[in-house]
């Protein structure tokens, strides 16, 4: 079964509307096509689908109409959500909780996309992609906060190897200490 979408590319500033045929796919059959190894999934009507905690690791998605998918707590890690002959749409999607961590936006409008609202995004990309300065601000808040999380590993990490450290020169000390009382 296709539909057709029309799409205004107003934001490429464009006056024409595209026309792209979409075949209509159900999320058991993304998952099933994933667990075969299929990663590109390309041209499909996904609208209002419930991809709520999907796991698409490395997904990639080309021109697919995603409006009001529900991707709430869904594996995104280095997925890839690309527009090729109009802008890819994310209107009234759900993003909240969903791990985004390295994904690509290109030539993609997220100003209508609901709820980034806990949406893991440190490394993630925008190229050539609309978002509102609401949004941005989420956005920036979200990598700061993710930064802030890696640094502070850091900092633990080297605490605990300096803690190594200097056990190890207890120890060094203790046996040198043992061994000349044996003398």
């Amino acid at each position: 079964m296709t539909t057709e979408l029309r799409h205004c590319t107003t934001a490429a500033r464009q006056e024409s509307v595209d026309t792209i045929k979409l075949v209509k796919i159900t999320r058991k059959e993304i998952e099933a096509a994933y667990l075969k190894g299929t990663r590109e999934f390309s041209s499909y009507d996904m609208r209002g689908m419930d991809l709520r905690g999907a796991n698409l690791f490395r997904a990639v998605f080309s021109s697919c109409d995603m409006r009001g998918a529900d991707l709430s707590g869904a594996n995104l890690e280095q997925a890839t959500f690309r527009g090729v002959q109009n802008m890819f749409n994310l209107e009234g999607a759900n993003l909240a909780n969903a791990r985004l961590e390295g994904a690509k936006f290109i030539n993609a409008d997220l100003t209508m996309a609901r709820d980034f609202g806990c949406a893991q995004l440190l490394w993630t990309k925008y190229e050539k992609s609309v978002v509102t300065t609401a949004q941005f601000e989420a956005i920036c808040a979200h990598i700061e906060k993710g930064v802030r999380k890696y640094a502070e590993g850091l900092s633990a990490l080297n605490e605990v190897s300096r803690m190594i450290r200097e056990a190890d020169s207890n120890l060094i000390i203790v046996n040198h200490v043992a061994s000349l009382e044996r003398k």
